[in-house]
């Protein structure tokens, strides 16, 4: 994988996707692990306009998720030790003793998650079955899955039933939704 300031990892492309790894600094001093999948014809909104992030600086999940959902399912007994990287400890040894802690936990995870999910078929019943969890780690996530959905959809070769996701999309404008559509109508 390659690293972009030494917070996230990615892969190439292959197949207009490619797999990343972030560290995201969350409030105080510890940082979560996020992995997913990014993209190169799914354009988001940044300052009023629609962007890919297709270039090694600009990487983004797409589809992102986090150690939690898998985690509480299966180690409730590790929870306790970390599946989060705290960022301060008085003893070195201490610190470096939880970082393999907590990489020791999550990796598995990522490594699973990478193996579970890899067509867009995969994807899109993944996202599927987060907005039915209803759960609060998903649906606060950026950019929202929903809107992922439509353009997978569209890739996925159902241009008809993205445009219907889109028309049922409840956050853009009708500017912003005919511009998209063009988009779409191009995958």
């Amino acid at each position: 994988m390659k690293t972009l300031d030494n917070k996230t990892w990615f892969t190439d492309y292959e197949n207009h996707v490619r797999k990343a790894v972030h560290f995201r600094a969350l409030k105080g001093i510890s940082y979560e692990i996020d992995f997913g999948y990014n993209f190169d014809f799914i354009q988001v909104s940044k300052s009023e306009k629609l962007q890919y992030n297709r270039t090694e600086k600009s990487v983004m999940l797409h589809i992102r998720d986090v150690p939690y959902p898998y985690a509480a399912d299966t180690h409730k007994e590790l929870w306790d030790c970390g599946y989060q990287i705290e960022g301060c400890f008085k003893d070195k040894n201490q610190g470096i003793r939880h970082i393999r802690t907590v990489l020791n936990n999550v990796i598995p995870i990522i490594y699973n998650y990478f193996l579970r999910i890899k067509t867009y078929d995969e994807m899109i019943n993944e996202i599927d079955r987060r907005i039915a969890l209803d759960n609060p780690i998903y649906y606060m996530m950026w950019p929202d899955q929903k809107y992922i959905k439509i353009w997978l959809t569209a890739k996925n070769g159902e241009k008809d039933k993205a445009f219907q996701l889109l028309k049922e999309y409840p956050y853009l404008s009708e500017e912003s939704k005919n511009i998209i559509m063009i988009k779409l109508k191009s995958l």
